[in-house]
């Protein structure tokens, strides 16, 4: 979290207390701007909108100002914020003090882990006093020189609002593409520069979502949206020429259809398709050839997912076909469509295969059982596999960092029990022994721990998993986090009612999980406090306990 961050969240959560001021009605079609007691009243201007041949006036359309310019649009928005400014000025100490404990459990000095790609080790690290990340990188060797590519501090400058979009370097580490929006309009700018001399190419393009190098630092694959900012569109583009010389490549006129971007792990494809909810379809480029036509790899059909992944002359595909929590198959690339497929990971019904990673000589499935996050590796040669295994009883899990196609090692990030996150590798180092020879399998080599603040420790704490049953006879898990005797860090020692911490998700019906990892700044609550106590004159719970997704039971 930047310190842009924790002020915003300073302000929000002491605006809670001001809201009896503002939700009092009005009956005016003109704009009250400049009583103190009152908030400003927009106007009402009807305007008829059409969408799908339904027809509806939209009383506020006069305020969209998209270039930003219009006086009447900008004077009511002025005194909103000056109208805020007023209501606020009570709590300003006290927007203060939640911004000091806020920053306080942010680690303002820090550095990210690096990772390695193409013959760099890339990280980001941040600065106590400034806004954004500095990125950063090293050649062949984390001893080499720092070289400082992309600071967004830099950008910033001369700028009332920033925010970096995409930043993707060229294989050759040449060259930058990056995309920023400067307005807060949420339409992203993309521009190149030459990372050796600084320069910056004439050319940019507007409403840029996702871009991908070809493997010839000289065209470069995007994405564009539409004004309803839906991804729809796939360009073409070479370097230091016009934008208006561009490729239109694709274009989805489906509006329940986005379209994705990306470049496979072995550089061997420029990947596109169209995905909706319940549907998708992908298209490859070879990354060597960028001139070449896209080539379908199956057409969509209704309710039918599958993503794919390139390792020699083979795709990777993941898969509903048939298979509600997901299959793996393969298929040549030569002929890719469905009736070539041939399955290499079969459908679980208790298992979901999320996605999966290719590398050279291993891949990685990233599954869920149980509510609980795992990771499958498998041999390509010994054709093996193995689960890695976690400490905790109950965790979160997630791939992190693995841009090497040609590598030994995994890169994982872990959240377990309060206060232990660490990011690490599953190495394949320790061998066992096999019908056929020897198997690399997963070791756990910690790399780096997310430290827990002063005062923040909570090593008596119990997060045990169990399972429960509810009006359904599907069992679901429940992991509790609650303070206990070291002798008891179980439910089932606990004598008597207990205070509890029960999280809910209204998710299930659309098969998304939510994970809770804890921060390093989080406190574990002890007790429940009355509503009484959680804040004056209103039923609003304190920082640490989400009034959206929680509240405290008796047992």
């Amino acid at each position: 979290m930047t310190l842009r961050s924790a002020a915003a969240v300073a302000a929000l959560i002491t605006s809670l207390s001001a809201g009896p001021l503002l939700g009092e009605e009005r009956d005016s079609n003109t704009m009250n701007l400049m009583d103190d007691k009152n908030p400003p009243v927009a106007k009402v201007v009807p305007h008829p909108v059409t969408i799908h041949g339904d027809t509806r006036a939209d009383d506020y359309f006069w305020i969209r100002d998209d270039k930003r310019q219009d006086p009447e649009v900008l004077g009511y928005l002025e005194a909103e914020n000056n109208y805020t400014a007023r209501v606020m000025k009570p709590t300003e100490a006290m927007q203060q003090r939640i911004f000091e404990e806020i920053k306080g459990r942010v680690k303002e000095t820090d550095l990210t882990v690096p990772y390695l790609d193409n013959d760099y080790f890339y990280y980001s690290r941040t600065e106590a006093g400034k806004q954004y990340a500095i990125y950063c990188r090293k050649t062949r060797s984390l001893d080499a020189p720092e070289e400082i590519y992309c600071d967004q501090n830099e950008m910033a400058k001369g700028h009332d609002y920033f925010s970096l979009g995409v930043k993707n370097v060229s294989p050759n580490g040449q060259l930058m593409a990056f995309s920023t929006d400067t307005n807060g309009s949420e339409s992203y700018r993309l521009q190149f520069r030459d990372l050796t001399t600084g320069k910056l190419y004439p050319e940019a393009m507007s409403e840029v979502d996702n871009v991908a190098w070809a493997n010839d630092n000289r065209h470069l694959f995007y994405t564009t949206r539409d004004p309803a900012k839906r991804t729809y569109r796939v360009w073409r583009h070479e370097l230091d020429t016009p934008a208006a010389n561009d490729v239109l490549l694709y274009q989805e006129d489906d509006a329940l259809y986005d379209i994705y971007l990306a470049k496979t792990r072995s550089d061997g494809f420029i990947l596109f398709g169209s995905a909706s909810s319940t549907t998708s379809e992908c298209r490859v480029i070879p990354a060597d050839q960028p001139l070449t036509a896209p080539r379908l790899v199956e057409p969509r059909q209704e309710d039918i997912e599958y993503y794919v992944d390139h390792r020699g002359d083979t795709f990777y595909i993941r898969t509903n076909q048939d298979a509600k929590n997901f299959k793996i198959v393969t298929a040549p690339v030569a002929t890719p469509d469905a009736s070539h497929w041939t399955e290499l990971l079969a459908h679980r019904p208790a298992v979901k295969i999320e996605d999966i990673d290719i590398f050279q000589d291993f891949w990685v499935s990233v599954e869920r059982s149980r509510g609980l996050g795992q990771l499958r590796v498998t041999s390509f040669r010994e054709g093996i596999s193995h689960d890695i295994e976690f400490p905790d009883a109950a965790y979160a899990v997630s791939p992190s960092g693995n841009a090497e196609f040609v590598t030994s090692a995994y890169r994982r990030a872990d959240s377990g029990r309060f206060g232990n996150r660490w990011k690490c590798w599953a190495a394949l180092t320790r061998p066992i022994t096999s019908p056929s020879g020897s198997m690399p399998v997963p070791t756990t080599v910690p790399k780096f721990r997310l430290p827990l603040f002063p005062g923040r420790e909570r090593p008596g704490t119990a997060r045990p998993r169990f399972s429960c049953t509810a009006t359904a006879p599907t069992a679901f898990p429940v992991r509790p986090a609650f303070r206990a005797p070291a002798s008891a860090c179980s439910i089932a020692a606990s004598s008597g009612p207990s205070p509890t911490f029960v999280a809910a998700a209204n998710w299930a019906r659309s098969g998304m999980t939510r994970e809770r990892p804890i921060s390093s700044g989080t406190p574990l609550p002890t007790s429940s406090p009355p509503v009484s106590t959680w804040w004056p004159g209103a039923s609003l719970p304190p920082i640490g306990w989400p009034r959206w997704a929680a509240r405290p039971v008796a047992s």
